[in-house]
């Protein structure tokens, strides 16, 4: 009885832990690709995207932050939303470098400088000196914005909040990544404190994106990118490498090797053809005028 007393108990917590890790770790059931801008993100399976007629009438009075040269090219929303663009939601921008003013893909020290730009934050200070802290969900977070920056892998996260009328408290979580073209930011935006499974949620679909291949961010090659390559392949070489390394070397010295024979032979290594008396090959034979 005991026994059947324990395994029903231990059923019971497998299932509870089972039930816990599925709603702490939504569902991704819907893949969005974006075909102009080359680059893909996933939402849960409770969550929808808004239609294409529907942003394109309500997106340009959406009470939000955002500068003319970026685009907004999709909205999500979840399913239980009565309407379109009710809190909370997800739009996806795409500020084309070409928009703020630069020919080309941009360099470190750039990205620095339009992240700058875009949250009024330094990635090398990150925190307003003047910031207030509120409770938001189950952590404290700053009025003015808290920015982190991944500068390795070019993409930033920066959270806020703003007051706006009639509407009230407006909490947003934004993701900026960098791409060989464009940036495109992820945001997240949720009315009052929010709450922490919308935190994670967003998290979870940031970290779903993606660019495709030939558009994300191509890093210039350097000198002392080739130098730490080198350093690289020196310090955990490869069998394919090690087997090349011993080919050259063995052909190296096999090349010094004849190279040094033949300067040191004798005259008893010469060819003996070459002592042939060059007279007998002028005919004998010889006219005069």
């Amino acid at each position: 009885m005991r026994k059947a007393v324990g395994q029903l108990r231990f059923a019971g917590g497998v299932l509870i832990v089972c039930a816990l890790l599925a709603w702490a770790r939504p569902a991704f059931a819907y893949s969005y690709h974006s075909f102009a801008y080359g680059y893909s993100v996933s939402v849960p399976d409770d969550w929808a995207q808004v239609p294409d007629d529907i942003l394109a009438v309500r997106s340009p009075d959406l009470p939000i932050v955002r500068t003319q040269r970026s685009t907004i090219d999709v909205a999500f929303q979840p399913k239980r939303n009565a309407k379109p663009f009710e809190y909370p939601f997800i739009i996806v921008e795409v500020v084309p470098y070409s928009g703020i003013g630069y020919a080309q893909q941009v360099s470190d020290d750039e990205i620095r400088s339009i992240v700058k730009m875009n949250t009024g934050l330094d990635p090398a200070n990150p925190y307003s000196p003047d910031s207030q802290i509120m409770e938001g969900g189950a952590e404290l977070e700053s009025l003015d914005g808290v920015l982190n920056m991944e500068h390795e892998n070019r993409r930033y996260m920066w959270s806020s909040t703003s007051n706006l009328s009639e509407v009230g408290l407006i909490r947003s979580r934004q993701w900026g990544f960098f791409g060989r073209d464009a940036i495109v930011q992820v945001t997240l935006y949720e009315h009052g404190r929010g709450s922490d499974r919308l935190r994670d949620m967003a998290r979870a679909v940031a970290g779903s994106f993606k660019f495709g291949i030939g558009r994300e961010y191509q890093p210039a090659f350097t000198l002392g990118d080739a130098l730490q390559m080198l350093k690289d392949l020196f310090a955990a070489p490869t069998l394919g490498m090690a087997v090349t390394l011993v080919c050259v070397g063995v052909s190296v010295i096999f090349a010094l090797i004849a190279i040094f024979t033949a300067r040191t032979r004798g005259p008893e290594y010469a060819d003996p053809r070459m002592d042939q008396d060059l007279s007998s090959l002028v005919p004998s034979d010889r006219y005069e005028l």
